[in-house]
């Protein structure tokens, strides 16, 4: 009888350790939740807000984005931006996109958008008829209501070094630095030859979706042709992207610049998350001490 206590032991623990891996990535694929980042910023009078919502790729969580808009729910929000892959197919029906314009116009008037790699070439101008704002490169548009011109703090979609370079003029305290992807050398000298406190933010990794303990992500794509790093035709996979420095999930610092990689809402190719929470992510700038 004892030979087979061991055995049994070792199986039972295998099987509560393979029921508690499908909880984690039930929670993380299909429970969002909301990350906070606090960024003190030099010369800031006040706090200022802004949310990120990212990936989505065409999930939809509870009716018409509910668990998204509940997150939100009486928070001040200054200004929200939506950076690509919305959608998971160009041919994919255009309401999940339309769900979360509506979630994020129901906490701030300000909603903003630039595409992703999955997106349809479409996608700005039929948000725009739900009240969003398309980004362009190297145009600044303002994230505090109080500072309508954005000359304080401002938004950009820094697609390549020249767009980042053209925001010169705005943004004088903070100027957020939005793209799909994140940021290459090129695009990280560029923001640091500009004046004033700046924060690159991306998605396009997911986080890696699947992540291990201590190996971090498994696999996560770094590149897109249609931002500056991205070679022609190509949307380069990596493994285990953090043990090689890759910017993958969460705040980094580049020469001197300050990035944050945000994993995302949804899920594609494999959908499941693990040890990378579904989240939207909440930013507040606030005066540095």
């Amino acid at each position: 009888m004892r030979r087979f206590v061991i055995p049994l032991l070792i199986a039972f623990m295998l099987l509560v350790a393979a029921l508690g891996c499908v909880a984690v990535e039930r929670v993380d694929t299909h429970s969002p939740t909301l990350d906070v980042v606090v960024v003190p910023v030099n010369g800031l009078r006040h706090e200022v807000t802004l949310v990120q919502a990212t990936d989505l790729h065409g999930w939809e969580f509870g009716s018409h984005e509910s668990e998204l808009r509940s997150l939100l729910k009486g928070r001040r929000i200054d200004a929200a931006v939506m950076t690509g892959d919305i959608l998971d197919e160009a041919d994919d029906p255009k309401q999940p996109a339309y769900d979360l314009a509506a979630t994020l116009a129901s906490a701030t008037p300000r909603v903003y958008y630039l595409p992703g790699n999955h997106d349809p070439d479409d996608l700005g101008s039929a948000l725009a008829t739900h009240g969003v704002t398309p980004l362009r490169p190297g145009v600044t548009v303002p994230i505090d209501p109080g500072d309508p011109r954005g000359r304080e703090v401002a938004l950009a979609y820094g697609r390549d070094s020249a767009s980042i370079r053209a925001a010169r003029g705005s943004g004088d305290r903070l100027l957020v630095i939005a793209s799909h992807t994140p940021p290459n050398g090129g695009r990280i000298s560029a923001g640091a030859s500009l004046p004033g406190d700046h924060l690159f933010i991306a998605g396009h990794t997911h986080g890696g979706q699947i992540r291990l303990p201590f190996l971090g992500a498994i696999s996560a794509p770094t590149t897109w042709d249609g931002e500056e790093g991205g070679r022609p035709g190509t949307n380069e996979f990596r493994a285990f992207p953090d043990l090689h420095g890759f910017l993958v999930l969460g705040m980094y610092r580049r020469d001197g610049q300050r990035i944050y990689v945000a994993g995302g809402l949804g899920a594609t190719l494999v959908s499941a998350r693990f040890l990378d929470r579904s989240a939207l992510v909440l930013y507040r700038f606030v005066p540095a001490k």
